[in-house]
């Protein structure tokens, strides 16, 4: 018995102990229980019609690709529960994104309809452009369609070609509703005094290393090592999920500890709630690590009110964190490396800014490059008047 494997499906030539061999198709097809069933065709036509395996392809393409476009009738809810029973990621926090999208977006809009309803871009584009939501949400629906197409392929629901979400467009998907919060030095140390201390130690760590509020609230004192000024990320928390793995493989590395960071650590070792699992951040009733949302809510957003910044969250320690390490000049690939990125677009396109001392230093720098050497000394004549004008003593008349 010969076979081949093509785009949908399995052809296999079946002997008969009567009359001539015959070719039949088999494939995988979801029922609308979301159930994947083995499916097995005879095609219309035998082997002295069609002698190889490409005839029976050939042959057989119109009744296919009919198969196919009634399988696509299926409802999309169908295809979004198979989805999410043999697909979903791995990582809690991602998984946890996804259900919300598709129980809040996706399933009430297109549950009901057909495969090949929600097949049309123009249409999928439309109803995006109606949502109430920031380009980013309406992006990230998007792309969890465009995903669950990827597996309907895979699964030979629908014949492999173009993801028709790719023909999707959202507008303003680059641009930041709102605004990052990068802090200068003066303005984090205003906002630490506003701080207890527990929290205090929290956004040091966090100005420090750049770390995640989620790898934060995983931080155990296993995990250090003091005399070595050395920390090894391992794990983070997602809302009461422990997971024992970084956002990326990239997340999880060694850090280099400072001196005087290790201080810190070494006093707050002293004070902190003792727990079985040896949490740094851990609740007193409760033996469990602080909430990040509670702490960001209760603390962090009124104590930025207070010396005037609006908006202060865990974040924006990561954003000043890189914004720092930029100013002084370090490698954009060292850069990647501290801010522990998979990808250096989001070190480059996503975090940090520029202070505005920086920002006026390097345009002073360009513009005494070239302006030409008569500008300059125009500006610096009239820069040396106003300097004499302002050490002229005022005269006095005397009687």
């Amino acid at each position: 018995m010969k076979r081949t494997q093509q785009d949908v499906g399995t052809i296999v030539r079946k002997k008969r102990t009567r009359g001539p061999d015959v070719w039949v198709w088999r494939f995988y097809e979801t029922d609308e229980m979301g159930i994947t069933r083995k499916r097995s065709v005879m095609l219309a036509g035998d082997a002295e019609g069609w002698p190889t395996e490409d005839h029976a392809w050939q042959g057989s393409r119109e009744f296919r690709y009919q198969r196919m476009e009634q399988s696509s009738s299926q409802s999309f809810g169908a295809l979004v529960r198979r989805y999410m029973h043999e697909a979903m990621p791995e990582r809690y926090s991602t998984k946890k994104s996804y259900v919300s999208i598709l129980k809040v977006h996706i399933l009430p809009q297109w549950g009901e309809a057909s495969v090949a309803e929600v097949k049309k871009p123009l249409k999928v584009e439309q109803w995006l452009k109606e949502l109430k939501h920031s380009p980013k949400t309406k992006s990230n629906i998007k792309g969890l369609l465009h995903r669950i197409f990827e597996y309907a392929m895979k699964w030979e629901i629908l014949e492999t070609q173009r993801n028709p979400m790719q023909l999707v467009e959202i507008k303003g998907v680059t641009k930041r509703v709102r605004k990052k919060v990068v802090l200068t030095v003066e303005q984090y140390q205003a906002l630490l005094a506003e701080l207890p201390y527990h929290i205090q130690v929290m956004v040091m760590i966090a100005m420090c290393l750049g770390l995640r509020i989620s790898e934060i609230r995983a931080l155990q004192w296993p995990d250090f090592d003091l005399k070595g000024r050395m920390l090894t990320l391992t794990r983070s928390i997602v809302g009461r999920y422990v997971w024992n793995g970084g956002k990326t493989g990239a997340s999880e590395d060694e850090v280099f500890l400072d001196s005087k960071l290790v201080s810190v650590l070494e006093d707050w070792r002293k004070q902190c709630v003792e727990t079985p699992e040896a949490w740094l951040f851990a609740n007193a009733d409760t033996k469990r690590p602080v909430h990040g949302d509670a702490i960001q809510k209760d603390y962090l957003r009124p104590a930025g009110e207070k010396i005037g910044l609006q908006g202060v969250g865990w974040h924006s320690f990561r954003h000043t964190y890189r914004t720092l390490i930029d100013d002084i000049g370090t490698p954009l690939g060292v850069q990647q490396r501290l801010m522990r990125h998979a990808d250096i677009k989001t070190t480059m396109n996503t975090y940090g800014s520029a202070f505005e001392k920086t920002k006026r230093r390097a345009n002073s720098r360009v513009a005494d490059l070239v302006l030409p050497p008569t500008i300059k000394r125009q500006l610096k004549d009239r820069a040396k008047e106003v300097s004499l004008k302002n050490l002229r003593p005022e005269t006095a008349t005397i009687q």
